[in-house]
Order: C-alpha cells, then structure tokens, then sequence
C-alpha cells in the first residue's frame, strides 16, 4: 500500500513528523512524501521514506501535494498552519490537543510516545568532516541562537553573551551538510545553549539516543 504524507516543510516540523512515517513504513505501507525542495537533502539519511520534491515553497505547495493524492491507497494530511491546507481549522483549535505536536500524532493516529523514536541512518564520514571544520577546541560550547522571527532576537542576545567566542561553535547552514551530519558535534559538545527549533528537536532525539 502506498502512503502519502502531507507536510511539505518546514525543517522542524519533518523532524516531528518522521517518527510518524516511520510507524506507517513499520505497518508495511510505502511512505512517500512531498517536500520542498530545501528540504529534500534532509531524507538522505531516512530510508523508511521516498521523497518527492515539490517545484513551490513551503507557502505555496500544499496544494501541488495535494494533487498527488489520487496515486496513492492512503493520504496522511497533517498540514495545518500552511497556505492551502484542507484542516487550517485545527490551527486555532486544540480542543483535541493541547499544542501541535500533539494535535499532529493525534491526526495520524500515532502514540505520541512515538515521537522520540527518530530514527535516521548517520553518515559518519560527513560528521567527521563537518566536525573537523568547525571544531577548533575540543573543549567546546555549541549555540543554536539563529532566530527564525522577530520575537527570538531577544533570547539570540541572551544565548550570545552566555559565552566566550573563543570556545564557541555555532550552528548554521553549511553548504554540503544537512541537520543530521550535526550528530557527532552535538554529541561531544561540552555544553549546549538551544533556542526552540528544529536544531533543539534533533538535540532532544541525540538525549533518548543515549538515555
């Protein structure tokens, strides 16, 4: 059977949601999902999941997602809060759930427990080298303050002035590497200072991973 999954970004909401292909892949169905096309390199290291990039943007290609829907024995719709959804109205409605994480696990009919269950192939060769180019001093702190709206500049200076630039490693988008190819600098890191986001999200899988 042939599933498709409705989330075409962004890069927090695939790691919440990958755990829920997951179980379906577990259930004998082929997950395929649409994404956009910054997102694509993200799967490199799922194999549970065939990716189909989409030609628009996360603001726009939901519905070029969901023009697909006839190829496919189920559709799995969790798009809530994007342009063109067809469930926009769970968006301000968590009479069901109370945030969207929940409100997500509970549209696909998931166990929430489910969501720490990522799993994802890790490259070690493209950790080595990402960590050979960033890592100066083993004796290092990692900071995720890049914000993605107005409201997170404040915590961005908070994070900053919490440490010294000299033992620093910051997290940001490097040509060639994806989210996961992080692994390795998260795991050896001596401290790590996190604003919500899609980074803190594969942070908390590295802890269950361990734990």
């Amino acid at each position: 059977m042939k599933l498709l999954m409705i989330q075409v970004g962004r890069l927090g909401d695939i790691l919440i949601c990958l755990p829920i292909a997951r179980f379906y892949e577990e259930k004998g169905y082929d997950v395929h999902w649409p994404v956009v096309a910054e997102y694509v390199d993200v799967f490199d290291n799922i194999d549970y999941v065939t990716p189909i990039k989409l030609k628009g943007t996360v603001w726009n290609a939901t519905s070029e997602a969901y023009s697909l829907a006839s190829d496919f024995d189920k559709v799995l719709d969790l798009s809530f809060g994007f342009p063109d959804s067809d469930i926009n109205r769970y968006l301000n409605d968590f009479n069901f759930a109370t945030n969207f994480v929940e409100a997500k696990y509970k549209l696909a009919n998931v166990p929430l427990e489910e969501r720490w269950t990522l799993s994802f192939k890790r490259n070690i060769e493209k950790e080595d080298k990402l960590k050979e180019y960033l890592i100066k001093n083993e004796n290092y702190a990692l900071i995720h303050a890049e914000p993605s709206s107005e409201a997170k500049l404040t915590n961005q200076e908070k994070l900053s002035a919490l440490l010294n630039s000299n033992d620093t490693v910051e997290v940001k988008r490097i040509n060639g590497f994806n989210i996961f190819d992080w692994y390795k600098v998260i795991e050896e890191a001596k401290k790590i200072y996190c604003i919500d986001s899609s980074f803190c999200n594969l942070i908390e899988a590295v802890i269950h991973f361990k734990f």
